[in-house]
Formats: C-alpha cells, sequence, structure tokens
C-alpha cells in the first residue's frame, strides 16, 4: 500500500524520483530504490558514492554494488547497539543514554551492520526530557554534522 506521499510523487513525476536542487549535489526522493526504471539512472549517474538519510529499506546488493566507494547511511543511533528505526526512542526507554548520538555506516546487506565510519554521541541536555524521541534523534544528527564533515575531509584526503 502507497502513502499519500508516495501516491503524489507518482503523479507528479512519472520517472518515480525528484531531484532536490536546494543543496551542491544530487538528491531524490525515490519510491522504489529496487526498481528497474532507478537503477537504470543510478548505473547511468555513475556515483562515487550514495549517501542515505531517513530510509527503511535494506539495500540489495544490486544497489550496493554500483557507486564506486559505495553507499552510506546516516542513522540516528548508535550502532551497533541500536540498529534498525526509531533508535533514541529505545536508547531513552532504557534510560542507556550513553548510546544517543548518530552514526555513518558503510552499507552492507545487514540492517545497520556495516562498518562504521564515524560515530559520535549526544548529551541529552536536562530540558529535552521534554521532547519527544524524534527531536532528540533529529537534534544529535544537526549536532553530529561538523564531526561528520570533518570526517568524510578525512576519508577523502
Amino acid at each position: 500500500m502507497r502513502s499519500d506521499y508516495e501516491k503524489e510523487l507518482l503523479k507528479s513525476k512519472p520517472e518515480y524520483f525528484v531531484n532536490r536542487s536546494r543543496i551542491d549535489c544530487p538528491t531524490y526522493d525515490v519510491v522504489d530504490v529496487h526498481s528497474e526504471q532507478w537503477l537504470r539512472f543510478i548505473k547511468e549517474e555513475d556515483p562515487d558514492i550514495i549517501f542515505s538519510i531517513c530510509c527503511n529499506v535494506i539495500f540489495k546488493q544490486e544497489l550496493l554494488d554500483i557507486p564506486s566507494l559505495g553507499t552510506c547511511v546516516l542513522h540516528e543511533g548508535i550502532t551497533p547497539e541500536y540498529k534498525g528505526l526509531h533508535t533514541p526512542i529505545w536508547a531513552l526507554l532504557n534510560r542507556d543514554f550513553d548510546c544517543l548520538g548518530y552514526s555513518i555506516i558503510k552499507a552492507n546487506n545487514v540492517i545497520d551492520g556495516g562498518d562504521v565510519l564515524v560515530q559520535g554521541k549526544y548529551d541529552l541536555k536536562e530540558k529535552e526530557g521534554l521532547r519527544t524521541w524524534s527531536w532528540v534523534g533529529h537534534n544529535a544528527l544537526i549536532e553530529g554534522i561538523p564531526a561528520m564533515k570533518k570526517a568524510f575531509k578525512e576519508l577523502e584526503e
């Protein structure tokens, strides 16, 4: 069953993906990353890297093999302790505050099981107990951007 968002996306863009031009590199919202059309498009683009954010799909090997440097996943949690979706809620429920943070993982075909390229912890602020778990998770990602940028710069060099 497709969400209302996916239905609208399909109506507005028959090629199933939309380029987001607000940043300096190509970005796309994709309904089915394993569709023949998308895989053909990606192969033609010949990317060095695919970077996935807020994705709930396990990438198949065919997709993982396309970029020369691999596929990276930005994960709002510390792995291997917290894998899968909604990891901040589990860390908060378990009062495992040392596992709030982010990980950038080189994707493989295991859920959040690839090599960790960058990881950082998030210090929960006193008043954040009034916030939602998703706010905490996204704030961890935002506060981690400088460290992520530095780590990718080092990987590039």
